[in-house]
């Protein structure tokens, strides 16, 4: 039979042929199969080679010390300071291959720390991600251990563990030798964890304290006046009271009317620090990455400019720390300080007034024509040379131009303006009485005091730095009051003022507040002559005249002087 041959057997037989893994030597292969009391022989038809001695491998790796410090650098590499580790790689090789074979065997392993992250955070001892293939000698029923040195530059990836991996196999190059059993492992892998260094639970229980102050003080009812100043400094002082905090952060939030110039660490400069702007108005700030340590402390100095475009009543500046360490609720009321002040700004504004006419001169009736005089044109001008860009200025004239009985003479025709929109308001009372056209000689001035005064009220637009607003008044003097009036000279006084609308977060000085506008008012009188007079200064001219012209023709002045050609021709007839 070609398929296979069964024999009854009465007796135990007892051979073993692992299956799956025969060794090749050219001839048949034969499957025993055992029971009590039949033996069956199978002839295969494939070629079945001579047995190799089978051995299993059990590796081991322990690191020492088991976890990396974060803190804590026992070591110098590459220039840096470092953490050291070593691991040790055992091997024990066991088989169950019975018979006398060569029990001494080699292995090639090869090792890598990290070999799917980017970047070099650990590195073997003068190597580096990678260690170079070596070979090992083991021997069937011992343990071979080879040492492995390695260590950790860079900690900041704390939460993710140090990966550290052997790849192995049996190395038959020179001869022929034993094969691993069906399912030995062919590598290892240990991951090495970060240590916090806080105690047995490795859980860091922290107490951040952070304090700020600003060098500016300023209330709702006493605010501070921004004048020349540009800038205000603030100190903030982060502390870690108990264990180490981890990935701290330090949050900065500030009011739109400052801008951040600079923010300097001053003490604990070997706290690392480093920020980003999520926002134009906000920065973070990781502190100490990875770690802030015990007992650490590090003050910033913070140095912000006000803003030219946004003005605030306020400037306001909060900080929050934290951090991935654990920090009980009674103490995170110190994790976050704020300071701030109100405050005012003062413009750098020029208010100025210009007029057209500055003296006019009151003539007599009969002189010139019966009605009202000329019209003048009083400018106002507002400038801003600051860097602020202002709002919400107000212009009120005050324009005298009512005297007793409501008798006008000045009165407001037109009113012009860039840049602003005005309002006329109802005359005002004096505090005293009105100015009476028979007493103006005892008066000198015509002003609010005396007069009833045309209110004009102008809202300036926004403006800008280099830019301007002006209104434009012209008005009408009545040469009827004048001319009654009992006076030599007076001068009408408006006076022209700049204020804030109510609320504003702006405050003028009194040399930017006030403008004045001075026209003064002259009368004349007609000179009488008497007729007596006129006619002894006729008489006493002509008197003068004739005197003058008897004395020219005593001097000869009157006779005519004969030229030479004439002479000769009279003495020619005479001969």
């Amino acid at each position: 039979m070609a398929g296979s041959i069964w024999m009854g057997m009465t007796w135990w037989m007892w051979l073993w042929v692992p299956r799956g893994r025969p060794s090749c030597s050219g001839g048949k292969r034969w499957e025993w199969i055992f029971s009590r009391s039949l033996l069956r022989l199978e002839f295969l038809s494939h070629p079945v080679p001579s047995s190799r001695p089978i051995v299993r491998l059990a590796p081991s790796l322990a690191v020492s010390p088991p976890a990396v410090s974060v803190v804590r650098r026992d070591c110098e590499r590459r220039g840096q300071e470092a953490a050291c580790l070593s691991a040790a790689l055992c091997f024990r090789a066991t088989s169950r291959t019975p018979g006398r074979w060569d029990r001494r065997l080699y292995l090639q392993f090869a090792a890598s720390l990290d070999e799917w992250t980017a970047g070099a955070r650990a590195a073997f001892d003068g190597a580096g991600q990678r260690l170079a293939p070596r070979r090992l000698r083991l021997t069937v029923g011992n343990v071979s251990c080879e040492q492995l040195r390695f260590h950790v530059l860079d900690t900041s990836d704390y939460l993710r563990p140090v990966a550290l991996t052997v790849t192995f196999a049996l190395d038959n190059t020179t001869k022929p030798g034993p094969v691993l059993e069906e399912g030995s492992p062919t590598s290892i892998r240990k991951l090495v964890p970060f240590s916090k260094d806080c105690g047995p639970d490795n859980e860091c229980v922290t107490d951040l304290v952070l304090r700020a102050t600003m060098d500016i003080r300023g209330s709702r009812k006493d605010p501070f006046v921004v004048q020349g100043r540009r800038k205000v400094l603030v100190t903030a002082t982060l502390e870690n009271r108990k264990e180490n905090a981890y990935n701290t952060s330090l949050s900065l939030s500030f009011s739109r009317n400052l801008h951040l110039a600079s923010f300097t660490p001053q003490r604990g400069r070997s706290v690392k620090v480093e920020c980003a702007a999520p926002s134009p108005h906000a920065r973070l700030c990781s502190v100490g990455h990875p770690v802030f340590q015990t007992g650490a402390k590090v003050t910033f100095l913070l140095e912000f400019e006000f803003s030219c475009s946004s003005l605030l009543s306020q400037v306001l500046v909060r900080l929050t720390a934290t951090s991935n360490s654990l920090e009980s609720n009674e103490t995170l009321h110190d994790n976050t300080a704020q300071t701030s002040a109100y405050i005012q700004y003062e413009p750098h504004l020029l208010f100025s007034s210009e007029s057209t006419m500055h003296r006019y001169e009151v003539y007599p009736y009969g002189t010139l024509p019966v009605g009202p005089g000329p019209e003048f044109k009083t400018t106002l001008r507002v400038q801003n040379l600051g860097c602020y860009v202002v709002s919400g200025l107000v212009i009120s004239a005050f324009l005298p131009a009512v005297a007793h009985g409501g008798s006008y003479f000045l009165s407001l025709s037109q009113v012009i303006t860039h840049n602003a929109s005005c309002a006329v308001q109802n005359l005002t009372e004096p505090p005293g009485p009105h100015a009476h056209p028979e007493e103006l000689q005892h008066a000198g001035r015509l002003n609010g005091s005396n007069t009833g005064c045309q209110v004009v009220r102008c809202h300036l637009g926004r403006l800008a730095k280099g830019t301007e607003a002006s209104v434009g008044l012209l008005r009408l003097v009545h040469n009827e009051f004048f001319r009654r009036a009992k006076f030599k000279s007076l001068t009408v006084v408006s006076t022209f003022e700049l204020g804030v609308e109510e609320g504003s977060v702006l405050r003028l000085t009194d040399a930017s507040r006030w403008s004045e506008s001075l026209l003064e008012v002259i009368q004349t009188r007609p000179v009488l002559i008497s007729l007596w007079v006129l006619i002894g200064s006729i008489l006493g001219g002509l008197l003068l005249l004739a005197l003058l012209v008897f004395c020219l023709w005593k001097l000869g002045f009157f006779a005519r002087k004969k030229i030479p050609e004439e002479e000769k021709r009279e003495e020619k007839p005479e001969q």
